[in-house]
């Protein structure tokens, strides 16, 4: 599956909003409902669920009038939730104040180098996290 493409999830009923959605990346979690591999889907509007792939809940792929263009694939990917764009905005901010790399930022922080590109593809994060990036900026000595 690639970015951008709409995924239908033939266990939901026709009536459920969340049916259709555009496929935003994969992963696998013991911690979710069911647990196990799972697809993360957007409606394109900044709402963002899983659907787990496991056997028994298999959401089904289909591929629904035209495939997307790469522009059209980046897009879908940069669609971010207002608040964690206003967090995009004070990284950004910040790392063009300190000069810091976006692994090196996310490692320093929070300790995850993918934050940043995580974030840019639809990630959400809990307020501890959000306050945890606040605090690592707020904190930040530039080194001269």
């Amino acid at each position: 599956m690639n970015v951008g493409d709409k995924i239908e999830n033939m266990k939901s009923s026709k009536a459920d909003p969340r049916r259709f959605g555009y496929f935003v990346n994969k992963g696998n979690d013991a911690h979710i409902k069911g647990g196990g591999p799972y697809i993360r889907l957007t409606d394109g509007a900044g709402n963002h669920w899983t659907c787990s792939t496991m056997p028994k809940h298999r959401c089904v792929f289909t591929n629904h009038g035209q495939p997307k263009t790469t522009a059209q694939k980046e897009d879908q990917m940069r669609m971010v939730n207002p608040a964690e764009q206003k967090v995009l905005d004070q990284i950004a901010r910040f790392r063009t104040r300190t000069g810091m790399a976006k692994t090196m930022f996310g490692k320093n922080a929070v300790g995850d180098a993918n934050l940043i590109g995580q974030l840019e593809g639809g990630r959400q994060l809990r307020h501890e996290m959000r306050e945890k990036i606040k605090a690592f900026i707020a904190t930040y000595k530039v080194k001269k």
